[in-house]
C-alpha cells in the first residue's frame, strides 16, 4: 500500500510540477527518513510511521510536512501523557527516560528504548497521532 501511495504521489507531483516534480517527490519522501532516523534507531518510532510521513510529504509542501510532523509529535505527547496518567506510570516513565539517556552517554550506542515486553505494552499507536497531525496541518482540527 505504501508503494502504491508513493507511485500515486510521484504521478501527482509530475502532474503538478512537470519534470521538476520528480525532484520534489524525492526530496519530500526522503526527508522524513533522514529527520526521523535517530528515533527509529532508538525504536521510539516505527518504520511504518516514517513511511507514513514520507507518503504525506509526497502530497504537501515542505512547510505543511514540517507542520504535520510537529503537530503529530504534540498529539502523540498528549496521547502518551494521558496513557501514563491512566496507567499511573508517569513517574516511572520519566525515570526510565533519564536512565535511558544516562545509559546512552555511558555506552555510546543506541539500544531499544524499551527493553522488555512489560515496557513494550506502554507503546501508543503513533499512526493515529500522525493522522491527527495531518488533519491539523490541513487546518481541519485547528
Amino acid at each position: 500500500m505504501i508503494l502504491f501511495g508513493l507511485i500515486i504521489g510521484l504521478i501527482y507531483r509530475i502532474c503538478m510540477e512537470g519534470a521538476a516534480g520528480i525532484l520534489t517527490f524525492l526530496i519530500q519522501s526522503i526527508l522524513p527518513v533522514i529527520l526521523l532516523f535517530l528515533l527509529f534507531r532508538m525504536r521510539a518510532l516505527g518504520a511504518g510511521d516514517i513511511k507514513l510521513f514520507s507518503l504525506i510529504g509526497c502530497f504537501c509542501s515542505f512547510e505543511e510536512l514540517f507542520y504535520c510532523i510537529a503537530a503529530s509529535f504534540v498529539v502523540g505527547a498528549i496521547f502518551s501523557l494521558l496513557k501514563m496518567l491512566a496507567d499511573r506510570t508517569l513517574y516511572f516513565r520519566i525515570w526510565r527516560f533519564f536512565h535511558y539517556l544516562y545509559q546512552l552517554c555511558i555506552n555510546r550506542q543506541f539500544e531499544p528504548y524499551w527493553a522488555d515486553r512489560k515496557e513494550a505494552d506502554n507503546i501508543i499507536h503513533f499512526s493515529i497521532a500522525v493522522w491527527f497531525g495531518y488533519l491539523i496541518s490541513l487546518g481541519v482540527c485547528d
